[in-house]
Order: C-alpha cells, then sequence, then structure tokens
C-alpha cells in the first residue's frame, strides 16, 4: 500500500511540474490580434420571382474585427475571426436616389500559410469558411419616407480568402495589414410589415484592412 501511495506522489508531482510547462508551451503558440478598415461592397444584383432584377448600390464603408490563431509551425496556422462590416446604401432596389445600409456580423476560420522573407517581414495567404447575420437598416426615400426592411434568413453561408503582409515590431507585436474578399450566400431581402418585397441577393466585400497581433 505504501508502494501504491509513492507512485502517486510521484505520478502527482510529475504531473504538476510537467502541467506549466506544457500549457506554457501551448500558450507560446497562441495569437491575438485587431484590424479595421474599408468595406468596399460591389453592387449587388437582386432577383424577385415576379418583378425580375434589379441592384443594390453600395458606397464604401468600414469594417473591424477581432482573431485569435494558433501556430503548428512556422509555415501554417489556424486563425478564427469574429467582425463586423457596414455599406451605405445611395439606390436599394427600385428606390433610386434612397439612403440606407446593409450591415453583418460575421464569424470565420480559416487557414493560413506565412512565407518569411526576413526575420521581421512575412507575407501570408489563407482561406477559410463561416457565416454571416445580414441585416438592412431603414431605407429612407428621395421625398424622405422611411421604409422598414428585414432579412429573411438570419444566418447564412460565408467564404473568405484573403493576404497580407506582417512587420515585427519586437519579440510580441506585429503589425498588419490585409486584404480580405468576402462572399455570403443568397439571403431574402422583405419589406416591412408588407412583405411584398421578396428579393434574394448576397454581399460581397474587399476589406482592406491595418492592424496588431500579439504573440504569447
Amino acid at each position: 500500500m505504501k508502494q501504491y501511495k509513492k507512485l502517486l506522489c510521484a505520478t502527482l508531482l510529475t504531473s504538476a511540474v510537467a502541467l506549466p510547462a506544457q500549457a506554457e508551451e501551448l500558450l507560446n503558440n497562441v495569437y491575438l490580434g485587431l484590424s479595421g478598415g474599408l468595406a468596399i461592397a460591389p453592387d449587388a444584383k437582386t432577383k424577385h420571382p415576379e418583378f425580375g432584377k434589379y441592384t443594390i448600390d453600395f458606397d464604401n464603408g468600414y469594417s473591424f474585427s477581432a482573431n485569435a490563431g494558433y501556430r503548428f509551425n512556422e509555415f501554417l496556422r489556424l486563425q478564427a475571426d469574429i467582425g463586423y462590416l457596414k455599406n451605405d446604401t445611395s439606390d436599394f432596389i427600385d428606390y433610386k436616389r434612397s439612403s440606407g445600409s446593409v450591415s453583418g456580423t460575421y464569424g470565420v476560420l480559416s487557414v493560413y500559410g506565412d512565407y518569411h522573407f526576413t526575420d521581421k517581414i512575412s507575407a501570408f495567404a489563407g482561406i477559410g469558411g463561416g457565416v454571416l447575420t445580414p441585416q438592412v437598416g431603414n431605407i429612407t426615400t428621395e421625398e424622405g419616407k422611411s421604409l422598414g426592411f428585414k432579412t429573411k434568413e438570419n444566418l447564412v453561408a460565408l467564404l473568405k480568402v484573403g493576404t497580407g503582409v506582417s512587420y515585427s515590431v519586437n519579440e510580441n507585436i506585429d503589425m498588419i495589414a490585409s486584404y480580405d474578399y468576402l462572399r455570403s450566400a443568397d439571403f431574402t431581402i422583405q419589406d416591412q410589415p408588407v412583405n411584398s418585397y421578396d428579393d434574394k441577393t448576397h454581399l460581397s466585400a474587399h476589406l482592406v484592412q491595418v492592424g496588431l497581433r500579439y504573440n504569447f
């Protein structure tokens, strides 16, 4: 019995010593980041089952995101992003010279590859998928009338591809400049409370962002 107790104590002692070292090793491969910048949304085509095709004209907007990642090695990493983008509209479906906005919160899981030019400068590229919650703000017509719209789907699939460069300021801090392209699956826009609109469209955006990354 004493031998078992000694063995148990030795196992617990070894674990107590080894676990902090393993946790530190794992943490050394983790990073956190914040980015923000310009969201450029190309004009989107819509399609109504009865009345045909219309267009949503977008102005340039803004975006920001937070991310967390894990490095498997110096060339490969996995990154999770949570972000938000918003673009104002100048023409909305058949309301010409109207004003409003289309926005969305998204979550994406991506795989990135890194190429190191020097100890400080690296390039990266990645691809990932996730979900988007599309939202349509109130649309104000040229005459000043406010119209309510919503999207029928709460979540739609989202594709993300991106590239960029990073500069290592010191051992822990990297400066990032990135370009990402986001493309959602189709969603349906409906007016409230009548629901006479039933236009299908999608959201695509070119995100040009700068940010910081903290490496543990």
